[in-house]
């Protein structure tokens, strides 16, 4: 199966997906394996390798896998005499993905407390895949005991003028995407991931109170807390989610998340900060196909570019994106049928974006976490973030992988004080 444009850039890219799921009793390996076998059977392109540098998803040259066998091969299971209620603690880059044409590019990991060892964790499941085989659709439907639906999409339907725009605007950004990426001197190895975990009931509170919805309040929080520079300066921003209608973009069948772009000015304030966002969301709401189909052709124009000119797709060009900060909103996870254990779990879910810094945001059992791929230099701004929450009445504790970023007193008596009022 050919990979579709976005496929192959993430193949390219070595993007991962990434879910971690922190229960309070214990997951015997049985039933983990027997989820795992669940998902390979609902979702066959697990257990497909991913080797970047092709340009066709190829099966595991283990040769065709049952699910329970695709299972058994990707689980590793330990128990431990102690795990550390930090779910940063349990994410990393996960390179070997892409290493082995025998294995599927997904990997499991089950750490169970060992009998008579105390903790308020009983298990941790982590879990790595490949982007370019899977996204958070994929993974909220599958929760939910069902198949992301990808068949009966209509195709857009653009007029002449938008079609000429898009002839001629795609080559000019692609070459501007190229010149960008040459100038890119970030590394992935100077990023890491951390975590931040806030009330549900807390965010839909103070976001009916602000009369914005609870991406804009998020984005806000996140944007705010993370970049730099003076009220004014202009931010151009990633957003992508799952649409409520498939629209098919010429070749792409295979991943239905649609990807705009916000250029937004920088707020004093994070409730200024959403207002903007929320007016901005409703607009790019309206035009957000043609922007779709626009990236689309531009990464078109790339994978036809690399066979003629490779010398010129070195470095960082693929992993690097052109913003400031690349945000996901999944579906909410609702666990069901033989998911159910997820239903009292703390989830996780997550993305390696290269050079791209990004949030992922996922709620799921009166939780929402953000799961932040950032630079290491990056990391101290976490105490921001999560003092904008708590002084919007939102409850919430930020992780590094080194463990909970401590609370200034006066931080938590403002969170207190708005959210008694």
């Amino acid at each position: 199966m050919r990979y579709s444009n976005m496929q192959w850039y993430l193949s390219q890219a070595g993007n991962t997906v990434h879910l971690v799921a922190l229960f309070p009793e214990r997951l015997e390996p049985d039933k983990a394996r027997a989820m795992l076998s669940e998902a390979f059977r609902t979702l066959p392109s697990l257990a497909l390798a991913d080797l970047p540098g092709q340009d066709r998803i190829a099966p595991a040259a283990s040769g065709p896998l049952d699910p329970p066998g695709a299972a058994a091969m990707v689980l590793e299971t330990s128990e431990v005499s102690s795990l550390p209620d930090n779910p940063a603690a349990f994410l990393a880059p996960a390179p070997f993905l892409f290493d082995d044409p025998a294995l599927p590019a997904l990997r499991a990991r089950l750490l169970t407390l060992a009998p008579g060892a105390e903790g308020s964790t009983g298990s941790v499941l982590s879990i790595a895949v490949s982007h370019a085989l899977v996204e958070g659709a994929d993974l909220s439907a599958l929760m939910r005991g069902g198949r992301n639906r990808r068949q009966g999409a209509a195709e857009p339907r653009f007029g002449v003028f938008s079609r000429f725009g898009l002839a001629l605007g795609a080559p000019v950004l692609a070459a501007l995407h190229l010149f960008l990426a040459r100038r890119e001197k970030r590394r992935r190895d100077g990023f890491g991931f951390a975590v931040v975990e806030l009330d549900a009931a807390a965010l839909r509170h103070a976001a009916r109170r602000l009369g914005l919805r609870r991406r804009s309040l998020l984005f806000s929080c996140v944007l705010h807390a993370l970049t730099d520079g003076p009220a004014g300066r202009r931010l151009g921003v990633s957003y992508s989610h799952m649409p409520p209608n498939r629209v098919t973009l010429e070749d792409d069948s295979q991943l239905a998340v649609r990807v705009n772009f916000l250029s937004l000015r920088r707020e004093a304030t994070p409730e200024a900060f959403a207002r903007q966002i929320e007016h901005q969301l409703r607009r790019r709401d309206e035009s957000e196909v043609l922007t779709q189909f626009l990236n689309n052709r531009v990464l078109g124009w790339h994978r036809r570019a690399i066979r003629l000119f490779p010398s010129l797709y070195g470095g960082a060009f693929f992993g690097f994106a052109p913003y400031e900060m690349v945000l996901s909103l999944v579906h909410p996870l609702r666990p069901a049928g033989e998911f159910g254990a997820f239903g009292q779990a703390r989830i996780i879910g997550g993305s390696m974006t290269g050079t791209a810094p990004s949030c992922i945001m996922v709620q799921a059992n009166g939780r929402v976490g953000l799961c932040l791929w950032i630079e290491h230099d990056r990391m101290a701004r976490l105490s921001a973030l999560r003092d904008n929450l708590l002084e919007l009445g939102i409850d919430c504790t930020a992780f590094t992988r080194e463990g909970a970023v401590p609370v200034a007193p006066a931080a938590s008596q403002a969170g207190n004080v708005a959210q008694a009022g």
